[in-house]
């Protein structure tokens, strides 16, 4: 199962991440972008390149908050976003993670948090296939 890697969109490739201009995700060398050194596009784990923060390979959908660098909402694990300690996507109670007042993840809303600008919950999780709440 190495093959599974779907052909993604155009506009899925380097318009979705502004802050790494002429990152052309469709080619998986290293040697067209000599401006991202170390830069390996066939290793789609972010953890290889923490000089890279923000550049999840592994989800195309960030564009909507590179002011959170590495805040990969479809994944609900920490383990992905280090530089985010203490945020656990997994678990919608706030009280877990003081240093992020008044983020609410059990609202998917982002008016009720603006000064975590850019954080779209909307597409967070998929629905609650396992509902451990009532």
């Amino acid at each position: 199962s190495t093959s599974n890697k779907p052909d993604l969109p155009d506009t899925s490739r380097t318009s979705n991440k502004p802050q790494y201009p002429g990152l052309d995700l469709s080619d998986t060398s290293t040697s067209n972008k000599p401006q991202y050194p170390g830069l390996d596009l066939s290793d789609t784990s972010t953890s290889n390149k923490p000089q890279y923060p923000g550049l999840d390979l592994s989800d195309t959908s960030t564009s909507n908050k590179p002011q959170y660098p590495g805040l990969d909402l479809s994944d609900t694990s920490t383990s992905n976003k280090p530089q985010y300690p203490g945020l656990d996507l997994s678990d919608t109670s706030t009280s877990n993670k003081p240093q992020y007042p008044g983020l609410d993840l059990s609202d998917t809303s982002t008016s009720n948090k603006p000064q975590y600008p850019g954080l779209d919950l909307s597409h967070t999780n998929p629905p609650t296939m396992c509902s451990n709440s009532p």
